[in-house]
């Protein structure tokens, strides 16, 4: 989705395009919501933004391969990961890893890109269950995020619900959003950052997402 699919957030808007343009991308940005505020929609129009091949003034063109791509939640240099449950299983398969439940995934971000937490868990078939992050998924993250570029561009690493990380994981990706390689991202999507250790959050530049309604940064 270009920027001037989304309703209100003007002056986030913005100030994010004119960060990709002046080459002043924080290697991690938090988006900080309550359910329904739209965080998720901004990151996907902002990493369209960054990957567009063919940008208009101030917007992505929508249209080449990279905003497909994109917007089809599948360009492989953008990765996301969310939390989920040791114990659940897809199609009767033992869970091997958050890449199992991409489709399912995929399916929810473009029906409801407004979900929270638990639409999520629900989406992905592990309703009353605790969904977590755990290191071992800290551990794909930094192998993926190590691998060279397919396209020779930035690599993105979205977490949605980094508050369910739990303290070994996140202490494994310390460094990594300390000290990324470069053109390497993190975007991190969060309803409860108060739930998200400190240690984390200070390596974050936070973006206040106010409700669609209202548009001040």
């Amino acid at each position: 989705m270009p920027f001037s699919g989304i309703i209100g957030h003007t002056e986030i808007i913005d100030n994010l395009r004119n960060m990709i343009d002046g080459g002043r991308m924080p290697h991690a940005v938090l988006f900080s919501e309550k359910v329904g505020y739209g965080a998720l929609t901004l990151a996907l129009a902002t990493l369209e933004y960054m990957f567009c091949k063919g940008k208009k003034v101030k917007d992505s063109c929508g249209s080449c391969s990279n905003c497909t791509k994109v917007s089809r939640l599948v360009h492989p240099d953008i990765h996301f990961t969310f939390p989920i449950n040791v114990s659940s299983s897809v199609g009767g398969e033992k869970r091997g890893d958050v890449e199992m439940f991409y489709p399912a995934w995929r399916s929810l971000v473009k029906e409801n890109p407004y979900f929270g937490e638990q639409e999520l868990y629900k989406a992905l078939g592990i309703e009353n269950k605790l969904g977590t992050i755990s290191v071992a998924e800290a551990n794909a993250i930094i192998r993926k995020l190590s691998l060279s570029s397919y396209e020779g561009g930035a690599k993105v690493m979205m977490i949605m619900f980094p508050e369910r990380m739990n303290l070994e994981a996140a202490n494994k990706l310390l460094k990594n959003l300390e000290e990324p390689q470069s053109g390497t991202f993190y975007f991190l999507i969060s309803h409860n950052p108060e739930r998200i250790i400190s240690t984390i959050l200070s390596r974050c530049r936070i973006v206040e997402v106010p409700p669609i309604e209202t548009t001040v940064l």
